[in-house]
């Protein structure tokens, strides 16, 4: 059985001249039929005001003595209560002016700056000057389903590791938090005053038991980058002549630890770390292939990124150059007991994984 849909059609909009023509041939003639005749011959149209409609407009003007709509927003009519009306044309210039020179203050602070109700603000930035708030959001996508089964399966594999981990890349931003977006009042749709995210710097770093290599911040022109992979290599470069040069007998030692970004498993990163580290690579596309979406599992995850960010914000750097030394500081600021503590962490995170199959661990930390 098919289903019947109803679609509701808006109800016309009659002008003033309309209605006028309407009421005095009503006069003329006495018949709601011929008025509806005349109506269609006159305006050239295929659909006439109901008898209903004209009766209105017949009993309206003689009433009141004209036809016109007297609840419409004018600015000589008299409110319906008889009292001076309130939003007077000043009044509104006076909203206006404010709005234009703070548009993220609230209808409420709005009103007891000018000195008036909130009602009454709220009317003429509504009704008088057509503002309304808008709010920026930001979503999350969702990710695809099996990604938790290929996690937990490359999870629960045995991995040959040492007590050195290396984490690529992170972006920190200026912000300390992320604040409640303010809203902002504006007539012409959503404004787009300023960009949505702040500037920001990407920072290279690397962990192990030993101490930290880094920052090294990827940029092009003073301006952080989408981080490609000549890029990276050549962050790989920097960071195997600084390791030469502190710890030139453990190299041969340590392995590499990085996740599954395109630019650090590209062809290009593969063959550089296979030629440096013969074989102490943990990462994807390798062989020591390294479970994916297991930030709990990298100790730059679990401590590094989150230790730096509750303490480079403390200081409210104002500028880039600014956030890049406090960066700096207080990575120099890590003492070895603190590394020595998280990779001992981080080898336990190891043993629990197994155990667990693959499964969440941190509630057992």
């Amino acid at each position: 059985m098919a289903e019947s849909t109803t679609v509701s059609t808006p109800r016309p909009q009659w002008e003033l001249g309309q209605r006028i023509h309407c009421v005095k041939f009503y006069y003329k003639t006495g018949s709601f039929k011929k008025t509806q005749d005349s109506f269609m011959r006159q305006f050239k149209c295929e659909k006439a005001p109901s008898k209903s409609r004209i009766q209105n407009w017949v009993d309206h003007f003689e009433k009141y003595g004209t036809v016109e709509n007297l609840n419409a927003a004018r600015e000589n009519r008299p409110s319906n209560s008889r009292h001076p009306k309130k939003r007077t044309a000043e009044l509104v210039e006076r909203v206006r002016e404010s709005l234009q020179q703070s548009p993220k203050r609230s209808v409420c602070k709005r009103s007891q700056f000018l000195g008036m109700s909130r009602e009454t603000c709220r009317r003429v930035l509504v009704n008088d000057i057509m503002a309304y708030p808008y709010r920026i959001q930001t979503l999350q996508t969702r990710s695809r389903g099996g990604l938790w089964q290929s996690r937990c399966s490359r999870r629960s594999r045995r991995h040959q590791v040492s007590l050195t981990s290396f984490r690529p890349q992170m972006k920190l931003t200026s912000i300390l938090m992320k604040r409640r977006t303010p809203r902002r009042m504006s007539s012409g749709g959503p404004p787009a005053t300023k960009p949505l995210h702040s500037p920001k710097c990407t920072v290279w770093a690397a962990i192990s038991v030993r101490g930290i290599i880094g920052p090294i911040c990827i940029e092009e022109s003073g301006a952080a980058v989408t981080v490609t992979k000549e890029q990276y290599v050549e962050v790989l470069k920097t960071f195997k002549s600084e390791s030469q040069t502190i710890y030139p007998s453990l190299m041969s030692k340590f392995w590499f630890q990085q996740d599954g970004a395109s630019s650090h498993t590209s062809n290009l990163s593969r063959d550089w770390l296979k030629e440096n580290f013969r074989g102490r690579v943990n990462s994807l596309k390798i062989d020591f292939e390294w479970a994916p979406h297991s930030p709990d599992l990298s100790p730059p995850d679990f401590f590094l990124w989150g230790y730096l960010k509750d303490r480079v914000y403390t200081g409210i750097p104002r500028t880039i150059t600014e956030l890049k030394e406090a960066i700096r500081e207080e990575m120099r600021a890590i003492t070895n007991s603190v590394r020595k503590n998280v990779m001992d962490n981080f080898v336990l995170r190891l043993k629990k994984c197994t155990e667990l199959n693959g499964g969440h661990l941190e509630h057992m930390l």
